[in-house]
């Protein structure tokens, strides 16, 4: 982040790396209602093909300061497997104020095409400058 000429905060992140870099987006997004934020940028680097890992970054900007969120995994193989991961943001469905929830989703099938499927969530509570799990 810049102010004039000086460089006054930056952030890095994995990108993974072969066919994990087939490209990558950045997105200006809203403050998703969170306390301090200015807006949050959002970096999406796609995977090749099924199976290849895609990879989702999170950078909330506060105008002096850049934090980045735990970064986001998503991978699926036609109607085998895929793990999902997302963020609910308090201006999402189901987001709660000063806080932003992860939620995992997988599926995979079994040799009998049962699907099994595990989910999990966990809450982050956003103070204006900093986020710590609930």
């Amino acid at each position: 982040m810049m102010e004039g000429n000086t460089l006054i905060d930056e952030v890095s992140f994995e990108t993974g790396s072969g066919e994990s870099l087939s490209y990558g987006t950045f997105t200006v997004e809203s403050n998703h209602k969170l306390k301090n934020v200015e807006f949050t940028l959002k970096a999406a680097i796609s995977g090749e093909a099924c199976g290849i890992p895609g990879y989702d970054q999170y950078i909330l900007c506060t105008g002096k300061k850049l934090v980045a969120l735990p970064q986001l995994m998503g991978v699926g193989d036609a109607d085998v497997y895929y793990h999902h991961e997302e963020f609910v943001f308090p201006n999402d469905k189901g987001g709660i104020p000063n806080a932003f929830i992860f939620k995992m989703e997988e599926m995979e099938k079994d040799e009998k095409d049962r699907e099994k499927k595990k989910k999990a969530s966990k809450t982050y509570l956003w103070d204006g400058t900093v986020y710590r799990l609930k």
